[in-house]
This record gives C-alpha cells, sequence and structure tokens, in this order.
C-alpha cells in the first residue's frame, strides 16, 4: 500500500525509494550515540584544544554517524523488498500446486478433496492480497508488518492450508494414490516455503529508540506539548509512553484524524484492500485497491 498524506504525496521521497522519516527513524539511535559520545569528548577536552579543532571532529563525526544511518535504512528496505518478493513467488507456486492436485481430485471424481482443495485456494489467495499490502506499504517500517491486519489473514491462511494438508493425507483415497502423493509433496513444500518465508516479517526488529534522556531523537518527536506548533497535535509515539510527537493529524495518514495512539482517528495504511491512499481533512481517502478488491460507494475496498 502506498500512501499519500497529503492530497497526492509519493510515499517514497527519499533515498532508493524510502521515505525521509524512514531514514530519520534508523538515524536517532546514531544520533543518540552521537550525543553521548560529544557529551563525552567536550568534558575531556583539554582547555588548550582549540574551538574550531573541536568543531571540525564534531562535524567529521556527524557526518559519518548520519552516513551510516542512512546505509543502514537503505539496507533494510532492500533486504524486505527481497524477503516480501521471495514469499510472493512462494505464494504463487503453492497457489499452482493447489490448483493442481484439485485438478487431479476432479479427474479422479473425487468431489470432497476437489471441495477442500477450493478453500485451500481461496485462503490462499487472501493470504496473496494481504501479502501485497504487506511488500507495499510497510517497506519504510517493516517491524510494524507483525502488528498490521493483513498479518493475522496470512498467518490463519497458512495455518488452516497446512492443516488441510494433514486432513488430505489420511483420506483413504490418498494412501492408494502415487499421483496423490506427489501433487501433495508439491503442495508441502511451497507451504513450508511460505511459512518459513514470512517468519522474518514477523520478527523484523524495531529500530532503537533514544532514551528519554536525550535530546537528539526522531523527527517532529518533542518532549514537550508546548514545542507542537498551532496546526499540530500532540500524541504519544505509544500507547502509554510519554514520549511525544507532534502530528498534523489532518493530513498524517498514519493518524488521520486523531492520535492513533489514543485510539483516535485512523492508520490509513491499514485500510484491507487499499493500495494507494492519502489523508485529507482529517479523513482517510482509498485512491486505489489491490488485486480482488474494489472500492465500494462509500469509498472503502471491498470484495470484488
Amino acid at each position: 500500500m502506498r500512501g499519500f498524506p497529503l492530497s497526492i504525496w509519493p510515499a517514497t521521497d527519499g533515498i532508493a525509494g524510502i521515505s525521509f522519516n524512514a531514514l530519520i527513524s534508523y538515524a536517532s539511535s546514531t544520533a543518540e550515540i552521537m550525543h553521548t559520545f560529544l557529551l563525552r569528548f567536550q568534558s575531556a577536552s583539554s582547555v588548550e584544544n582549540s574551538p574550531a579543532s573541536n568543531l571540525a571532529i564534531i562535524m567529521k563525526f556527524s557526518a559519518l554517524a548520519l552516513a551510516a544511518s542512512f546505509c543502514a535504512a537503505i539496507e533494510a528496505t532492500t533486504n524486505f523488498r527481497a524477503t516480501t518478493s521471495v514469499v510472493n513467488n512462494q505464494f504463487s507456486a503453492l497457489a499452482t500446486s493447489l490448483a493442481r492436485l484439485q485438478a487431479l481430485a476432479d479427474r479422479k471424481g473425487h468431489a470432497h478433496i476437489s471441495s477442500r482443495c477450493s478453500q485451500a485456494r481461496s485462503q490462499i489467495s487472501q493470504c496473496q492480497s494481504s501479502w501485497q499490502g504487506i511488500s507495499s506499504g510497510y517497506f519504510n517500517s517493516p517491524w510494524l508488518a507483525r502488528s498490521s491486519p493483513h498479518a493475522p489473514i496470512v498467518q490463519n491462511g497458512l495455518k488452516d492450508c497446512g492443516d488441510f494438508l494433514a486432513w488430505l493425507q489420511i483420506q483413504p483415497q490418498f494412501s492408494g494414490c502415487p499421483e496423490y502423493r506427489e501433487a501433495f509433496r508439491s503442495c508441502q513444500t511451497n507451504h513450508r516455503g511460505c511459512y518459513s518465508g514470512c517468519q522474518p516479517i514477523w520478527e523484523w526488529p524495531a529500530p532503537p529508540k533514544p532514551s528519554s534522556g536525550s535530546h537528539s531523537g526522531h523527527y517532529k518527536r518533542h518532549t514537550s506539548l508546548r514545542d507542537c506548533p498551532a496546526h499540530e497535535t500532540a500524541c504519544p509515539m505509544a500507547v502509554g509512553s510519554k514520549s511525544i510527537e507532534c502530528i498534523d493529524t489532518k493530513t498524517e495518514i498514519t493518524s488521520c484524524g486523531g492520535c492513533v495512539s489514543r485510539s483516535q482517528g485512523e492508520n490509513c495504511l491499514d485500510i484491507v484492500g487499499a493500495d494507494e491512499v492519502g489523508c485529507s481533512d482529517g479523513n482517510c481517502v482509498v485512491f486505489s485497491t489491490l488485486r480482488g478488491y474494489k472500492l465500494s460507494k462509500a469509498g472503502r475496498p471491498m470484495k470484488a
């Protein structure tokens, strides 16, 4: 899913397809380390050191820290895209294997197996749609994918497909038919590939957050409510968090219409079935949908 915080705002307005907010998120931990170093450097410097010399050293370390954080963000996004692409191919292979298995059941006249195959294929199709939502909507913040509404659809779909494969093995028709065993092995291999491929996404580590005592931090984060401009709202960074970030809830796609961390407003990126979204005057707007969905009269995705 691609989001447009303003009427039309590219989700990839940074380097190598990464938003600047994502880059700065990765830079926050590096900035804190630099802040601590500089404090220690200043206290350890002798009085003979000239301010110009100190400033030159500080600028060099700052440039190195910024470059390192940008490289980390680019690498994380590249890894995320590669991982989701591999899993997407595995889902396609699994769907093909299930289709062949169903065709075999139809030829054999085993209606009950064909029916269960059809159900499994439908579930994997839903998994594919949800996986597209994860792939396109969370490359800027991969660690949030596991808590998205797409995640349980994928997880439950794979579990149900695994249950179907276990059921198939105990059917009388299965044991006496080499063709079933061959088709089953193909489904099982691709199912395992999907399951194991998803795990790195569910376990993706979040970038370290700066400590509350640090003076450096994420863009738009402030330690005082008074720091927020008049047109922005002071929102907790997370549920129960004491740290504050200033958000324009009229245009921010992750807190559209209110602070999501206070159970207000809506995260437009979490709209199931949406591809391109935006936030206009505090309301989520869906510009396009993922495959298998269409826009309803209310402007929300619905099954096609």
